[in-house]
């Protein structure tokens, strides 16, 4: 179990992709401001940028940053997160067009000692997507992670199986509510 978080670290700062546990499964990270790390995401999963836009891992201080919220949103960010949800949000420009090209972004909060650590030392968002292929069940462990995926990592961190009832649920939040998974 890898839980020296320093070699993940450097892995996001020079551009890198990582694996990380969140709270339902284990994710693929990157730099959100580093296009060339977020395109390789979508060639892991070989998806394209335009088919599939990629959430964001932050901390919750950090959405009015990233994100325009409503009414209705700033409600059920302060009800949900942390927790197993994403929510797609109205973005700002401060999101980059490669992370979410169209006026909506995928958000992520999650409360683990891991994740918490990774972010307050990173100090920026990172991208949040499973680390699967496309149409493969998001995986749990770091077993059940495709060699293709990671042998084309530059870091791993593994706190071992995760106990979740599967991936996040995704509810878009404007004026109203839609759950889209």
């Amino acid at each position: 179990m890898n839980l020296d978080i320093s070699e993940s670290l450097s892995s996001l700062k020079s551009g890198g992709i990582i694996i990380y546990p969140t709270d339902t499964v284990y994710g693929l990270g990157a730099d959100i401001h580093s296009e060339t790390a977020v395109e390789k995401i979508h060639t892991l999963k070989e998806r394209s940028s335009k088919e599939k836009p990629i959430s964001i891992l932050l901390k919750k201080e950090w959405i009015p940053d990233y994100t325009d919220l409503s009414e209705l949103a700033e409600k059920r960010v302060e009800e949900l997160l942390p927790g197993p949800y994403t929510l797609v949000l109205k973005k700002t420009d401060k999101v980059p067009v490669w992370i979410a090209n169209q006026d909506y972004v995928g958000i992520r909060v999650i409360d683990t000692i891991v994740v918490n650590e990774l972010l307050d030392k990173f100090s920026s968002p990172i991208t949040t997507t499973s680390a699967n292929l496309r149409g493969a069940p998001p995986p749990k462990s770091i077993e059940e992670i495709p060699d293709a995926i990671i042998n084309s990592v530059d870091s791993i961190i593994d706190t071992g199986p995760i106990i979740s009832k599967g991936p996040s649920t995704v509810i878009k939040i404007n004026e109203k509510e839609e759950v889209l998974r």
